[in-house]
């Protein structure tokens, strides 16, 4: 009978340790700034570690203390949702096709490959298995949704994990998605703007009155657009501002993952200096490192 009480106090202790860890990183996403802490989430997991959308990688996540996944969806021939970022399974495993002309069956049985190339022992993994490993311990931020986002959203919901998912997108309220996304009020929707040097302030002052989302996801190609002399402000007197530093300047003007390679200070340190506090990058130890420096972890 001890045993069985001492079990049940330990599992209470993991779950109550899960519900923590959620909380703290929703009200992180959440809070109004200024903000003395930056997030993380990883595109694809923990790549360069581990095959790209793997169960390794994204296990190395959460077990490195990063706040969010990137993950990518994509649906087979027989309507399960696995995770996969290219139409084929030709570049990241070793078999040839197309999802959507693949069963599951078909799709389990092949092997991912690591990022130089070897077949490693992890399979394509589900959504759900995603999902089920990534509830209690870390946020995951869906990408490609919106091609399956009706099937998406009610897995989601199935398993009362809509608190824990990033989505992001359109910023037409009209938009088939959005509206769609509203029945869901627990998941977390960031609009994607697009910048183009002219009337961003504008368009981003509409965008934060009539949505009044969790963040923003900004996209500059320049660094020398107008809108970013009032990002700063933007940060400290509201949302969490979103920034891509993968690779190319479409997203970040240049201040990337690569150039952080060289000088984080003119990549990441820029952006935190401009008032970005969600890094969607390519490199999260990268990040996380020079973020502690900066005593924002």
């Amino acid at each position: 009978m001890k045993r069985v009480i001492f079990v049940l106090l330990l599992l209470q202790t993991f779950v109550l340790a899960d519900e923590s860890r959620v909380e703290f990183l929703l009200d992180k996403l959440k809070e109004r700034g200024p903000h003395d802490y930056a997030m993380i989430i990883a595109h694809r997991g923990d790549w360069r570690y581990a095959p790209e959308n793997s169960m390794r990688g994204f296990a190395n996540c959460i077990k490195s203390g990063f706040d969010a996944i990137e993950v990518d969806v994509r649906m087979t021939k027989d309507s399960v949702l696995v995770i996969m970022h290219d139409e084929t399974v030709n570049r990241t495993t070793n078999g040839k096709g197309k999802v959507s002309e693949l069963t599951y069956e078909e799709i389990k049985k092949l092997r991912l490959k690591t990022p130089t190339n070897y077949v490693s022992d992890q399979s394509v993994p589900t959504f759900e298995e995603v999902l089920n490993l990534a509830k209690g311990q870390i946020l995951v931020y869906v990408d490609k949704w919106q091609a399956h986002k009706e099937a998406v959203l009610e897995l989601v919901h199935r398993l009362r994990m809509d608190r824990q998912i990033l989505l992001a997108g359109s910023t037409n309220m009209e938009s088939d998605a959005y509206r769609l996304v509203r029945q869901y009020p627990e998941v977390n929707y960031v609009p994607f703007l697009q910048c183009n040097g002219k009337n961003d302030e504008k368009r981003f002052s509409e965008l934060r009155d009539k949505m009044q989302p969790v963040g923003f996801y900004i996209a500059f190609p320049s660094d020398t657009y107008p809108i970013l002399k009032e990002t700063k402000s933007y940060s400290e007197y509201g949302q969490r501002l979103w920034v891509d530093t993968l690779l190319g300047k479409c997203c970040n003007g240049g201040r990337n993952d690569q150039l952080a390679l060289k000088d984080a200070e003119e990549s990441y340190g820029w952006l935190l200096d401009h008032g970005f506090t969600v890094f969607f990058t390519d490199d999260p130890h990268g990040v996380a490192k020079f973020l502690k420096s900066r005593n924002m972890r």
